[in-house]
Order: C-alpha cells, then structure tokens, then sequence
C-alpha cells in the first residue's frame, strides 16, 4: 500500500511540476519548437476533459472523475491486481486522473502544452499521456489474462483427459493380469469322491455277503 500511494504521489507531482513550468515559461509566449515538424511546447488552459473534451463541462467532469478515481483507488488499495501489467495501468491512470481533477478543481480548467507537429491533434499534458497509456496497458492486460485462462483451461482439459486414458490402460491391464488366476483355479480338477462313494458301496455289500454266507453254514448244521 504504501509503495502504490508513493508511485501515484510522484507521478502527480511530475505532473504538475511540468504545469508549473508551462504556466512560468510558455504562458504568453509564442510556442517553442521541440522536433520540428514533430513536437511544439505551447501554453493552453483546458476547460474540458482529456484532448479537450467535453469543454465547459466542470461540475460534470469533476463529479465523473472523482467517482472514476474513488474506484481505482479502491481497487489498488484494497484489491491490488494480480497481474503487474493491470497494477501498473492502474496506477498510472489513477495518477493523471488526480493530476487533472486537483488543476480543474482548484483553477477551473488544466494546463496543457504538448502540441503533436505531425497531426491534427489536441494540445494535451503529461497527465492525460498517462491515462491514455493506462488504459491501453489495462486493455492489453485484461485480453492477455484472457487468454493465459483459456490456454491453461484447454491444458487442463487435455491433462485430464490423459489421466483417464492412463486410468483406463491400467484398468486393462489388470483385467489381464487377473485372467491367468482365474484360468489357473478353472483348471484344477475335481475332488476323487467317485473312490469314497465306491468304498462305501461295496463295504454293505461285503457285510451282506458274510451274512448269507454264515446263514447257509447254520442250515446246513442244522
């Protein structure tokens, strides 16, 4: 916390030490050439938003951006993105809104000197490069984590699908080791109690004969 609240205090302060200079040294000053046909350093006052937009609109600006900047603060605060790319967009955004909102609050509009040679183009300042960087840098992150997700969604997918295939063979494999014993314990003959059966068959027979035997020795006794 305390490194995102010095990060967004000196990038303000960047801010409006580049509006102090442009206010002391370009204010009533014929515009000063940086890289011809490129780049010209001039004093203009910004009544509007970024790029001049919306100008002449500050109760309604003021209102938007503190709600805007009472959100991010919220989430670099409290809720810090995991993702370093998101942090730094919110950061930087966070930055150039507050630099902004504090010159249209205390002065009614917000010093910009940075005049692009090369295009038709709004005069703009070092706070609005950092919310247009910021909001690009936060786009950026949000597709690339998009994309990270899907990707490790669709590894994930197929990791599980090879745990099933690999589930699956090492059932097979053990339906076949278990084919032999059960082959093994089909093959083992029956118990011989043909052999018992036969014995105590002929055992009453055996008895019977001694019996006749024994009665054909008393009638001829007799």
């Amino acid at each position: 916390m305390i490194i995102t609240i010095v990060i967004c205090a000196v990038l303000i302060g960047l801010d409006q030490f580049f509006k102090y200079l442009a206010v002391h040294f370009l204010a009533g000053q014929p515009p000063v050439t940086v890289i011809p046909g490129v780049l010209q350093l001039c004093y203009v006052e910004n009544d509007g938003a970024a790029f001049s937009i919306l100008s002449g609109q500050q109760t309604l600006l003021i209102i938007l951006t503190g709600i805007t900047l009472l959100i991010v603060a919220y989430i670099l605060l409290f809720r810090r993105p995991k993702q370093k790319l998101e942090y730094v967009a919110l950061l930087m955004i966070f930055s150039g809104g507050m630099g902004n909102l504090v010159n249209r609050i205390a002065s009614g509009y917000v010093v910009d000197y940075l005049n692009p040679l090369f295009m038709q183009f709004a005069v703009f300042n070092f706070a609005d490069c950092l919310v247009t960087v910021g909001v690009a840098l936060f786009v950026l992150g949000v597709i690339l984590s998009e994309v990270r997700a899907y990707k490790e969604k669709k590894s994930g997918q197929l990791v599980d699908a090879g745990d099933t295939a690999k589930d699956k063979q090492a059932e097979q494999h053990e339906a076949l080791a278990a084919e032999p014993d059960e082959k093994a314990v089909g093959d083992v003959p029956p118990a011989n109690n043909g052999g018992a059966k036969e014995s105590t068959d002929k055992a009453p027979a055996k008895t019977e004969a001694g019996t006749n035997k024994n009665g054909t020795q008393a009638d001829e006794t007799q």
